[in-house]
């Protein structure tokens, strides 16, 4: 799995690309979610929205992720890790 993790402005905040996520079928990752520690909070066409505990995940359509309330560059990779393993982001 290959993926880039980038800081955004605040430092609580990173953005996650993964190489081959493109035009994403929200519904396959809805279900792929049930179960893992993401949880489904909000679903609109263009993005969705999932909670673990205080962080927040917003997942693009076009398959940028972005990872709210992380504490550090580490962390924001094992979410990246442990939430493209969810969704196969192989």
């Amino acid at each position: 799995m290959s993926f880039i993790v980038k800081p955004c402005a605040g430092g609580t905040v990173f953005v996650i690309n993964f190489d081959n996520l493109r035009k994403l079928d929200f519904q396959g990752i809805i279900e792929k979610t049930k179960g893992s520690r993401f949880k489904l909070s909000v679903e609109t066409p263009e993005v969705l929205l999932l909670k673990s505990g205080d962080i927040g995940i917003t997942l693009f359509k076009s398959g940028k992720i972005m990872a709210k309330n992380v504490k550090s560059h580490e962390e924001a990779e094992k979410i990246a890790e442990e939430f493209g393993k969810v969704i196969g982001a192989n």
